[in-house]
C-alpha cells in the first residue's frame, strides 16, 4: 500500500521597485549658468518614485558646442576641459556640484564680448549589471561664463607699452594667434586696463591720466575685470533724454523677485529702474524686451521700452550698441511717441583714489603761503602714488597675484608666508624672487599618476635597499625627466614611484602616500595666494 501526503509551502518572491526617472531641480532638462570663480549650490539627484531602489553609480558625458574636449573621471567624478575643473558628479549619490576653475578663462579667448563655454550633458544613473535594467538619463545644459569682459572703446591716450610676441607667433601667418596672445597677456597683467593691435605688434595701455596737452584718442579693447551678472553695471545713453541716461547697477528686487538695474538720480523723480518688459508697461510695443520705469510696483507705463534684450546685447557684443527705442506716448512733451537712438554698454568699475590726508604742519604751511602753494601744485602734485619698479609714472599697483618685487618687502598685500618663502640669498646674475621652488604637494591619500607615465619600476624599502621620502625626492631631482614622484606605503611596504608626467589622477587601493610635483623652471612667489 502506498501512502501519499501533500504539503503546502508559501514562497515569498521579492521584486524590488526600481527608480524610473532622474531629475535635477524638478525638471526633465536642467539649465545651469555660472561665472568662473563662483560655485552653485550642490544639487541632489531627484529619483522617483520615492523609496524606490536607486542606481548603483552615476556618470556624466558632455559635449562642448565649440568642440573643446570634456573629460569625465569615473573614479573621482570630476569633469574638466583641458585639465580645468568644471563640475563634479558624485559617482555614488549623483550629487552635482558646479564650480568652474579660474584656468577655464584661458580657453575663452574672444575678440570682444564675454567668453563662455556651453556644455550639452547627459547624466546617467546605472543599476547593477545583474539587474539588466536600462540606465536612467537626464539632459543637462551648463553655461560657464568668463569673469572678464572685453569692450571696444575710444578713449584718450595715456601711458602705453609694447608686448613682444614669442618667436613662434611672429609673422603674418599667425595673426589670429597673436590676437589671442595679446588678449590673454592683458588678462594676466594686473596693470593692463586696455590693449590694442597695430599690425603685428601688441600694446597695453595703463590706467591713469593723459599727458598734459594731449588730446589724441585711440580705439582699443577695454578689460572689464570681475565681470558678473550680479556686480557689473551698464551705461545707458539716450539722445535728448539726459534724465534717463546714466549708470544702472544690478540689484535683487524683493517686489519682482528678479534682478533689476537701478540708476540713482539726484532726486526720486530722476531715479529709474531697468526691468524686463511685462504686461502693462509696453502695450504700444508688443515686442519690447526691457523697459525703464520709475516704480517697481507696476504703477504707470514705462518711460522707455527697448525692443532688444539690451543686457544680453551688452554682454554678448560688448560694443557701443545702437538700439532703437520707442518712447511711450504721454501728455509730457518729453515723452512723445518717436524712435530715439540709444547706446548701451558695460560700465567698467574704477578704483577710488587713495585718501591722502595732509598733516597739520602742511595745513599750517598752506595757510601761510596759500598763493605760493597754489603755484607749486600747478607744476607738481603734492602726493605721488607710484610703482617705482616700472617706467610708467604714477602707476601704483601690486595685486595679490603679482610677483613680489625686492623693494616691496613685506608690506601689504604681501603675506608673511610669501615673504618667508622667498630666498634671502641668490646666485649671481639671478634677480630677486626668481628661483626654483621646492617640490610641492599635489594630493595625499590613495591617488597616484597613470601607470603609463611611470619611469621604470617602483622602488621598495626591502631586499637591502633603504627607501624613504627624502631618498625618493633626491632620485627624482637627479633625473631631468622626472616631474612627479609618489612616496608612501604600498601594502605596508614603503615605496617610491617616479613619473615623467601626470595628466590624470588615478585612485589605487592598497596605497597611502603623497604625490609631489617638481618644478624644473625658475618661478616667483606671488604676494598672497589665498587672496589671489
Amino acid at each position: 500500500t502506498e501512502l501519499s501526503q501533500t504539503e503546502h509551502v508559501g514562497v515569498v518572491v521579492l521584486w524590488p521597485q526600481m527608480a524610473s526617472s532622474l531629475m535635477y531641480s524638478g525638471h526633465a532638462t536642467s539649465s545651469l549658468s555660472v561665472t568662473i570663480g563662483e560655485q552653485l549650490p550642490p544639487a541632489a539627484a531627484q529619483l522617483s518614485p520615492a523609496g524606490a531602489m536607486t542606481p548603483e553609480r552615476f556618470e556624466v558625458a558632455c559635449d562642448d558646442v565649440n568642440g573643446r574636449k570634456a573629460t569625465f573621471d569615473v573614479e573621482t567624478g570630476a569633469l574638466d576641459i583641458d585639465g580645468n575643473f568644471v563640475l563634479e558628479l558624485a559617482p555614488a549619490t549623483g550629487m552635482l556640484t558646479v564650480a568652474p576653475s579660474k584656468g577655464l578663462s584661458m580657453v575663452m579667448a574672444v575678440g570682444s564680448g564675454r567668453g563662455k563655454i556651453q556644455l550639452s550633458c547627459s547624466v546617467w544613473g546605472f543599476f547593477s549589471d545583474k539587474a539588466h535594467l536600462q540606465p536612467l538619463g537626464h539632459n543637462l545644459r551648463v553655461e560657464v561664463k568668463d569673469d572678464v569682459c572685453w569692450q571696444p572703446s575710444t578713449i584718450q591716450s595715456t601711458t602705453e607699452s609694447e608686448v613682444l610676441f614669442p618667436a613662434s607667433l611672429r609673422g603674418s601667418g599667425s595673426l589670429d594667434k597673436q590676437d589671442i596672445f595679446c588678449q590673454q597677456a592683458c588678462r594676466l597683467a594686473s596693470n593692463c586696463s586696455h590693449y590694442w593691435r597695430d599690425g603685428s605688434k601688441c600694446f597695453f595701455q595703463y590706467p591713469g591720466k593723459a599727458a598734459k596737452g594731449s588730446s589724441s584718442t585711440r580705439q582699443l579693447i577695454t578689460k572689464i575685470d570681475r565681470c558678473t551678472d550680479q556686480t557689473t553695471c551698464v551705461n545707458i545713453s539716450i539722445a535728448s533724454r539726459w534724465f534717463l541716461s546714466g549708470v544702472y547697477c544690478p540689484q535683487m528686487s524683493a517686489v519682482l523677485k528678479e534682478l533689476v538695474y537701478f540708476k540713482k538720480g539726484a532726486t526720486v523723480a530722476d531715479s529709474f529702474y531697468l526691468v524686463k518688459a511685462r504686461t502693462g508697461l509696453c502695450d504700444d510695443e508688443p515686442l519690447a524686451k526691457y523697459a525703464l520705469v520709475s516704480r517697481l510696483d507696476g504703477g504707470g507705463a514705462a518711460a522707455h521700452c527697448f525692443t532688444q534684450n539690451v543686457i544680453a546685447e551688452a554682454y554678448g557684443q560688448n560694443a557701443a550698441m545702437a538700439s532703437e527705442l520707442s518712447a511711450i506716448g504721454s501728455t509730457d512733451a518729453l515723452f512723445e511717441n518717436r524712435s530715439t537712438a540709444a547706446v548701451v554698454a558695460l560700465h567698467p568699475t574704477n578704483c577710488p583714489a587713495p585718501v591722502l590726508q595732509a598733516s597739520q604742519e602742511e595745513e599750517e604751511e598752506d595757510a601761510k603761503n596759500e598763493e605760493e602753494q597754489k603755484e607749486a601744485e600747478a607744476e607738481e602734485q603734492p602726493f605721488r602714488v607710484d610703482d617705482i619698479l616700472t617706467a610708467v609714472a604714477d602707476d601704483f599697483s601690486l595685486d595679490a597675484c603679482d610677483c613680489v618685487p625686492e623693494q616691496w618687502g613685506d608690506s601689504m598685500p604681501v603675506s608673511p608666508e610669501s615673504f618667508e618663502d622667498i630666498p634671502a640669498f641668490r646666485k649671481e646674475g639671478l634677480s630677486y624672487n626668481h628661483f626654483l621652488p621646492a617640490p610641492f604637494l599635489i594630493v595625499e591619500g590613495q591617488f597616484v599618476c597613470p601607470m603609463a607615465k611611470l619611469m621604470g619600476i617602483p622602488l621598495y624599502d626591502m631586499d637591502g635597499m633603504t627607501m624613504d621620502e627624502d631618498i625618493c625626492q633626491s632620485r627624482c631631482l637627479s633625473n631631468p625627466s622626472c616631474n612627479f614622484y609618489w612616496s608612501g606605503t604600498q601594502h605596508d611596504t614603503f615605496a617610491c614611484r617616479l613619473y615623467e608626467s601626470c595628466p590624470d589622477l588615478v585612485r589605487e587601493s592598497g596605497v597611502e602616500g603623497k604625490l609631489m610635483a617638481v618644478m624644473r623652471e625658475r618661478s616667483c612667489r606671488i604676494a598672497n595666494p589665498d587672496a589671489c
